[in-house]
């Protein structure tokens, strides 16, 4: 009996001893940490934006994995962009979609090392691991770029893997600032720094600049020139340029511009009262409509409102009744991330 019970106790210790090891193995972090709490010693907030190419927006998850490389054993955790009506991305054009996130991290060095993609109840992963590192600083907002996923065929979910999906990380800080300061507007965006990794040793990961951009169909910083080029054209009196060029900004998704949407709001203002309004000019009047809300800027929010109730055109009232149920939605969704608690605010 006593040789029993003793082989009993030995059992429960190793087994014991080995879920507390394999707990030790994968650490978390606090789940009860608010975003503002990357004040606190050691923490760092990450912030940055993850997309799909066109043809990859049913995934309804997109998620890097990362660890803390400082921490032991590495922490780890995800970004992603994770969505199951497949709806209320914070950006979604012709080109890609895609949303931004907020993360608590350990301070200290972080590294991507995998990914992850959900097609419905089907997983896939990278055949290989790969390793992308960046900093993030103590205390800080660390702004680490855009990371968009490409070129993953459906037949790679039958195994479980990819070995054809790749990602591409390049600096969108000219959308994304707008895109997080409506959504956490406490935090000090004016003092973030930039922490993009700036080396990978994998093909499956492609740091992007102005060399490769076009092969990778990431949008980029516009030039000044063309910017300039954009809203002169918005200011001018050729209602079907206008149209072309509101079309153009949406696909170069530069509609987070601030200079455009200046541009494209003044033309808004002042023409949207003018009785008998022909239909190329509602036309091109509602394209610019288009482009505030996708810009989804608030201080246009009462400019659109009043387009809706005031607009001499219906074509008018209608695009901008339809921005302003954008508006709606990202507020509503905003503001259950928020106030979430967790590591992610995603």
């Amino acid at each position: 009996m006593n040789h029993t019970r003793n082989y009993l106790i030995l059992i429960s210790l190793i087994f014991s001893t080995v879920l507390l090891s394999s707990c030790a193995t994968k650490p978390r972090l606090p789940r009860d940490l608010t975003i503002h709490d990357y004040k606190k010693p050691g923490y760092a907030l990450i912030v940055g934006s993850v997309s799909r190419l066109k043809g990859l927006r049913n995934f309804s998850d997109a998620a890097l994995l990362y660890a803390a490389l400082d921490t032991y054993p590495p922490i780890e955790g995800t970004v992603s962009s994770k969505h199951y009506a497949f709806k209320n991305y914070d950006f979604n054009n012709v080109k890609f979609a895609g949303d931004t996130f907020a993360a608590i991290v350990p301070a200290g060095r972080i590294e991507f090392f995998s990914f992850r993609l959900r097609n419905f109840n089907a997983v896939s992963y990278p055949a290989e691991q790969f390793s992308v590192e960046f900093n993030a600083i103590e205390n800080r907002i660390n702004y680490i770029g855009e990371y968009t996923i490409s070129d993953v065929r459906p037949d790679s979910f039958l195994a479980g893997q990819s070995e054809y999906g790749y990602w591409g990380i390049t600096d969108a800080w000219y959308r994304d600032k707008h895109l997080l300061a409506t959504r956490y507007p406490n935090l000090a965006w004016d003092n973030v720094v930039t922490s993009l990794p700036q080396q990978s040793n994998s093909s499956i990961v492609i740091i992007t600049d102005a060399q490769n951009e076009e092969d990778f169909h990431l949008p980029i910083n516009a030039s000044a020139q063309l910017i300039e080029k954009y809203t002169l054209q918005i200011s001018s009196e050729n209602y079907s340029a206008i149209r072309t060029v509101a079309r153009e900004v949406i696909s170069r998704n530069l509609q987070y511009n601030e200079k455009i949407q200046l541009a494209a709001a003044n033309k808004i203002q002042a023409h949207y009262l003018k009785e008998h309004m022909p239909d190329f000019q509602s036309d091109a009047l509602a394209w610019l409509c288009n482009i505030l809300g996708e810009g989804k800027n608030p201080k246009y929010k009462p400019l659109l409102t009043d387009v809706r109730e005031n607009a001499t055109h219906s074509k008018l009232q209608k695009h901008a009744k339809k921005t302003l149920e954008e508006y709606r939605s990202r507020e509503e969704i905003d503001y259950a991330r928020t106030n979430r608690k967790g590591a992610l605010f995603d």
